[in-house]
């Protein structure tokens, strides 16, 4: 039996309780959840700050300076630490894959409900400790300031297509601050300049890439993303719409710059600010 009910779900297929507690207690006699243990694929977590501690390494990669080498203030960790003294590996932007699910309306007119979901991922392999991040958002009216630090991080920049009106969703389902301005590249936008001959929506644009898109069922799409226990087929569906961005945005550069030094660099002249 689970540790902490109320940041864990039960796995109808295992017959068992898991969430990141579970697996890392030491009286935890159960065989690992997956072969990738002790280091998980995907951290699906109703704790927002278990979510902002996988994060902060991410945070950590952020330069301390947002682009033209303007200053910005140090993050906090939370407990005392400081974060953004190192740049993104390799130099450039910090590339997230970034999506939102919330549970449909079938009632015309009806107002869209919350964002139920919040997920995101690092661009290139994860190494050792680094997940991509699943937030269950239910029942809550404000985002962890880590997690609100690394979506507006001059240092960031988040992919997606249709990414503006999920990033204006978000944020007008949870205060980002003030004036707060994130930084986008819609992928639809950019194949469409780069002289892309096709459908420029997200799946389109990944069957036109040889990007795998499998997971996008209708069935899984149209979830009730604010149920209490999400089956496995919709953490894996959750989990490949944010990386889905990143391997589509990685197929337009191997594509039409294939010589672009980073990711970072390629996308660079696709690059949007946005005010929320």
């Amino acid at each position: 039996q689970c540790c902490q009910h109320g940041q864990c779900q039960w796995d109808g297929v295992d017959g068992e309780w898991f969430c990141r507690a579970c697996w890392a207690g030491p009286e935890q006699q159960a065989p690992p959840p997956n072969s990738l243990w002790p280091h998980p694929s995907i951290l699906l977590t109703k704790s927002q700050a278990t979510a902002a501690a996988s994060l902060r390494p991410w945070l950590l990669g952020l330069s301390s300076s947002g682009p033209g080498g303007g200053a910005r203030g140090d993050l906090s960790t939370g407990d005392g630490r400081q974060l953004g003294a190192s740049p993104p590996a390799g130099g450039g932007a910090l590339v997230l894959g970034f999506d939102i699910e919330w549970r449909p309306n079938f009632v015309k007119g009806q107002p869209q409900n919350r964002t139920a979901l919040l997920q995101l991922a690092r661009e290139a392999e994860p190494s050792p400790g680094e997940v991509t991040v699943l937030m269950r958002l239910v029942g809550q009216r404000e985002l962890h300031p880590d997690i609100v630090a690394l979506i507006t991080s001059p240092g960031a920049v988040l992919v997606g297509v249709g990414i503006r009106a999920d990033l204006i969703k978000l944020a007008k389902d949870f205060y980002l601050g003030t004036g707060a301005s994130v930084r986008i590249a819609d992928l639809g936008a950019a194949a469409k300049q780069l002289g892309h001959q096709g459908g420029f929506g997200l799946k389109k644009l990944a069957e036109d890439h040889g990007v795998r898109c499998a997971h996008k069922t209708k069935r899984l799409t149209m979830s009730d993303w604010e149920k209490t226990t999400l089956a496995p087929a919709e953490v894996a569906y959750g989990a490949s719409d944010a990386t889905l961005g990143l391997s589509i945005a990685e197929a337009l550069q191997a594509r039409f710059s294939p010589d672009a030094p980073s990711l970072s660099a390629f996308l660079q002249p696709y690059v949007e600010t946005v005010v929320v």
